[in-house]
């Protein structure tokens, strides 16, 4: 997203770019990203290669833990323990015979000596109480324990579902967009009442509202059942309750308008600027000598906070060329 804007302001800018290499930052989606564009002759000096990378601004590499203080034992470099604080445990061994013994000896270089006794209960003895309730306490754990990972894992899936579902609305409705002002022509359409529409209308954007804040022709409408109709189809898209819509038109002229297709919800304001020869405007209304823009700038900012930016070629991405007067007097 940052790259292609990058690419299409050097693109649609007044001037061509210098050769060489320039660097800067974007805030976009709630994060910074640093990008570097490259721009060196091709051949002849008409042609321009522009090459762009981004990377993600101020990255913290996280500390291993082996290098962390508070991750070390005493007495220890790293990950150890330290065991010369503590008494060694009396060692209880299940024999057959009686009368064995059994040494223990520690690094400290103390011994002890134990006799091993028949500890085998027989069927009177059983349990003891503490036993029991040691027993409970221990099962009591690993039941919570898989309690809350389970819980854990059912949140995190469903978080994660969430989320994914939310990019590809987001990448659905930016790749709708670009194949629309892509293909947008310069053919003007009618209303329903007959007036005349221009070829490409667009507003500043809105909070919310049926109107369209962008409306256009594109080309390119695939007819796979053969309709007596025309590849052009007016398109149009609002902001209603903070969901995108877009809606599509059979016809070009006079016809109402089909169904609305909802892209993305969770969406609170919708800001849009039109480029031409480097200049940006508010709005665009086919009165600025051409009838479409080089470029748009769509500005999404979502319920939480985070804003989208994204640029696009509006129909070819360059503005027609001036026609020549012919001078017929002879």
């Amino acid at each position: 997203m940052v790259a292609r804007n990058v690419a299409i302001d050097a693109v649609t800018a007044a001037q061509p770019p210098t050769a060489g290499a320039v660097a800067g930052a974007e805030p976009n989606g709630g994060r910074s990203w640093a990008w570097m564009r490259s721009v060196r002759a091709m051949g002849g000096s008409q042609v321009l290669r522009i090459d762009v990378t981004v990377a993600r601004s101020q990255r913290r590499n996280p500390r291993p833990i082996d290098d962390d203080p508070s991750c070390a034992a005493p007495g220890y470099g790293s990950g150890g323990v330290d065991m010369s604080g503590r008494r060694a445990a009396s060692l209880r061994t299940h024999a057959h015979a009686h009368g064995a013994a059994v040494s223990f000896m520690p690094e400290s270089g103390q011994r002890f000596e134990h006799a091993l006794e028949d500890d085998r209960r027989s069927a009177e003895h059983g349990f003891t109480l503490v036993e029991v309730m040691v027993s409970l306490m221990i099962f009591g754990m690993i039941a919570a324990a898989g309690a809350a990972i389970l819980s854990f894992s059912v949140t995190a899936q469903r978080t994660t579902g969430a989320r994914l579902d939310d990019i590809g609305a987001l990448t659905r409705t930016l790749s709708i967009m670009s194949a629309d002002l892509g293909q947008a022509s310069l053919r003007a359409a009618r209303d329903e009442s007959g007036a005349p529409i221009p070829a490409f209308v667009g507003d500043s954007g809105s909070g919310s509202g049926d109107a369209p804040i962008l409306r256009l022709v594109r080309g390119g409408w695939t007819n796979i059942d053969g309709a007596a109709r025309s590849n052009a189809q007016k398109v149009a898209y609002r902001l209603s309750d903070g969901v995108v819509q877009r809606i599509a038109y059979p016809m070009v002229d006079g016809a109402g308008p089909l169904p609305p297709a909802a892209l993305m919800a969770g969406v609170t304001r919708i800001g849009l600027r039109y480029r031409l020869a480097g200049a940006w405007s508010d709005r665009w209304d086919g009165l600025q000598g051409v009838p479409l823009p080089e470029a748009l700038e769509l500005t999404l900012q979502r319920t939480d906070g985070t804003l989208f930016r994204q640029m696009f070629l509006v129909g070819s991405g360059y503005a027609p060329p001036p026609r020549e007067v012919v001078n017929e007097t002879p």
